[in-house]
């Protein structure tokens, strides 16, 4: 069955209790460092985005995905969404200036029953801030998409968490938390076509 296309005018959001996947296996290493993008990574499925569909995302360490093969590493702080400067197309878990060398790591992985695809930030820390993010995207190929949040605590004074469409026209942020200073303990959030 294909997946329902998500309307351009784009998602809801609603709050849902945490839930975080657990991997079935070994996962997959993502980018590393400062400003780091990963090359495109495969979903093993197609995922339909604002009425686009991709089979592919990129992984910034500064706390987004992004459909785009080249989105920008979106240093160094989170933009108020929608905004039409790149990085667009993203789902931003914690955009903000983020950094591996200083503590963490990101990884990726794949679920079935139902098909979906994990991206997890795991205690990664800051650049030039106190605290890390424990979170995770997880894309689900009818196509939802989940963020759940174990904590987050960066300090950052300009952090973002939502989704914006390929054009940086339309956006979905969750409330309060659309470049301005935020935490997050043991909460997550639906975006809904």
């Amino acid at each position: 069955a294909l997946a329902p296309s998500a309307p351009a005018t784009g998602y809801t959001v609603a709050s849902i209790p945490l839930a975080v996947t657990t991997p079935p296996g070994p996962t997959t290493a993502g980018p590393a460092g400062d400003d780091a993008v990963s090359s495109p990574i495969p979903l093993g499925f197609t995922f339909n985005f604002y009425g686009i569909d991709y089979t592919s995302i990129t992984i910034s360490t500064n706390g987004f995905i992004s459909f785009d093969a080249s989105p920008g590493s979106g240093c160094c702080s989170g933009q108020l969404i929608p905004n039409a400067g790149i990085p667009n197309n993203v789902i931003a878990i914690d955009w903000a200036d983020m950094n591996t060398s200083n503590g963490g790591n990101i990884d990726y992985y794949n679920l079935t029953s139902p098909n979906r695809f994990v991206v997890r930030f795991n205690a990664v820390a800051t650049y030039s801030y106190t605290g890390s993010i424990t979170s995770q995207i997880v894309i689900y190929q009818n196509g939802i998409i989940e963020i759940h949040n174990t904590d987050i605590s960066t300090g950052h004074p300009t952090q973002t968490q939502g989704v914006e469409n390929a054009t940086g026209t339309t956006a979905t942020a969750v409330p309060g938390r659309n470049a301005s200073a935020w935490n997050a303990t043991a909460d997550a959030y639906r975006f809904s076509p």
